[in-house]
């Protein structure tokens, strides 16, 4: 599948905005490399550092598997959150994400374990970016809260 993607810098406030064909948008901070000499800097709020862009897309991807099951099964969702923690590792020159945990908490019609078992069958077997992720090395674990 083609994807057109533009990505356009603006050094006024280091960031890189980046739109798709059908105009989706991010900003991710360029803030570190366009300080002088590489000093330590936090990062802008004006958007995601690189690396963080792939756990926010997971956050995306698991949440729509999720919530078109809810409507599928019209199952009512009056809470939804997900909170990851994620480690990275140094591998070669590289600093690969090396484990995440996701935790799912919901409220709903709906048991922990059935919640539970789509998470897992969402992670394993149909959300693309976790499985590139693991790809890359990452351990991925999960736990859900009914609220």
């Amino acid at each position: 599948m083609l994807k057109k993607i533009t990505a356009v810098l603006d050094t006024t406030q280091s960031v890189l905005d980046i739109h798709d064909e059908q105009d989706q948008s991010v900003r991710i901070s360029v803030l570190d490399a366009l300080t002088k000499e590489g000093l330590p800097v936090v990062p802008t709020p004006e958007g995601f550092r690189p690396m963080n862009s792939f756990l926010a897309g997971l956050c995306g991807c698991l949440t729509l598997d999720l919530l078109l099951l809810f409507k599928e099964k019209k199952l009512s969702c009056t809470h939804y959150q997900i909170d990851m923690t994620a480690e990275r590792t140094p591998v070669g020159t590289f600093s690969l994400w090396s484990s995440i945990h996701i935790h799912v908490s919901v409220r709903g019609a709906f048991s922990k374990e059935w919640v539970a078992d789509v998470l897992g069958f969402s992670i394993n077997n149909s959300c693309s970016v976790c499985e590139t992720l693991r790809r890359a090395g990452a351990k991925i674990t999960f736990e859900v809260t009914i609220k």
